[in-house]
């Protein structure tokens, strides 16, 4: 478990954009809320933006989602995770989002 946890921190600390040498993590593994369950897609129908609510500091944005296009009822939300393939070394994660657009890995 423990070596799990070390990937997944490596992960975690390389996915999120830097913005004063402090990184900080949304990581709904063990807890969340209805976001935990969108998936990415190379063709995605949401977009995340940091939304500022009660304090306009960046090192504390509520993180929304939103549409990207009209989406019908039943419909997937997905969004694309933006990672860098090979940014990790020895950590690979292929695509199987289906869209004509694919990129075949998303890590």
């Amino acid at each position: 478990e423990s070596e799990d946890n070390d990937n997944n921190s490596t992960l975690n600390r390389t996915l999120l954009p830097d913005y004063d040498g402090v990184v900080y993590t949304l990581d709904a593994k063990l807890f969340g809320n209805i976001g935990r369950y969108f998936n990415h897609s190379c063709s995605p129908n949401i977009a995340v933006q940091n939304v500022f609510v009660d304090t306009h500091d960046i090192h504390f944005p509520w993180i929304g989602f939103f549409a990207t296009k009209t989406i019908r009822s039943g419909t997937e939300l997905c969004w694309d995770y933006n990672y860098t393939v090979g940014e990790i070394a020895g950590r690979r994660m292929d695509c199987h989002c289906g869209s004509a657009e694919c990129r075949r890995r998303v890590l």
